[in-house]
């Protein structure tokens, strides 16, 4: 890593930040009964739901980024991506609702994302549960400084658990995209769809999940679990050209893409 990257205190005010802006965006949720919801569709056939949930806590991060930092850019979910007056190298990337499917039918297996990039490189994300789970709480972390659920110290570590018990995360076109064998080979037998990408970076990160495989995740999923489970331990790795390759930082296109 070659790039010049923020002064230590920067990063680490900017995980306070994030948490807090995450603590408001819960008050927001709250306001919303899974099941008492209007429920809208980006996709064709009735696929990619949004509500109004995820409209409101967008807004409200936006709101609260733009007040605190205007010359940062955003990216989130639901619009596109603001603040291009000045060529910013700090980037928000929100998923207001990470499993808004789960959400919607009262299923408490969702998450709210918040990352921030320097450069394209991950350097604080902060991710909260749902209230309904065991996992309730804000997930943190910044580059250098570690990764904590809440104030305790969290680590990707599956601890005595033998590797094959392991569960990992799976997306729901798993057996299109890799055969028993494969995933036998890694050491891989129990899986689960959970529905959310950022829940189960998550779950990985606190060691609940031996990993977790996705395939056409976008920046807004992955932007924060991808820095909570490095300073956790674990690894990020990407398939590309046919290899695993170690990510390191989201290049122009990627974030060009996902505007």
């Amino acid at each position: 890593m070659n790039k010049q990257l923020p002064e230590k205190s920067v990063i680490k005010n900017l995980e306070i930040e994030v948490t807090r802006l995450i603590r408001g965006a819960e008050q927001v949720l709250y306001q919303y009964m899974p099941g008492k919801i209007s429920v809208s569709y980006k996709g064709k056939q009735n696929s990619d739901p949004v509500t109004e949930a995820d409209i409101r806590i967008e807004d409200y991060l936006r709101k609260e980024i733009s007040q605190e930092y205007p010359q940062h850019l955003i990216i989130a979910e639901e619009s596109s991506l603001q603040n291009t007056k000045e060529d910013s190298p700090f980037t928000w990337v929100i998923d207001p609702l990470d499993g808004t499917a789960n959400f919607a039918s009262g299923i408490p297996v969702y998450a709210i994302s918040v990352g921030i990039l320097y450069e394209g490189i991950p350097i604080v994300g902060g991710l909260l549960l749902p209230s309904t789970s065991s996992n309730h709480g804000v997930y943190h972390a910044s580059l250098g400084g570690g990764a904590f659920w809440e104030d305790q110290p969290i680590t990707a570590s599956l601890g005595t658990l033998p590797i094959s018990s392991g569960v990992s995360g799976v997306p729901a076109n798993f057996e299109r995209l890799f055969s028993s064998k494969v995933l036998s080979k890694q050491g891989i037998r129990e899986i689960r769809v959970l529905g959310s990408i950022a829940y189960e970076m998550t779950l990985v990160a606190k060691g609940a999940f031996q990993s977790s495989f996705f395939n056409g995740g976008r920046i807004w999923d992955v932007a924060a679990g991808i820095i909570l489970i490095s300073e956790a331990g674990g690894g990020v790795w990407e398939f590309t050209h046919g290899s695993w390759t170690k990510f390191s930082a989201f290049n122009d296109a990627t974030i060009s893409s996902d505007k």
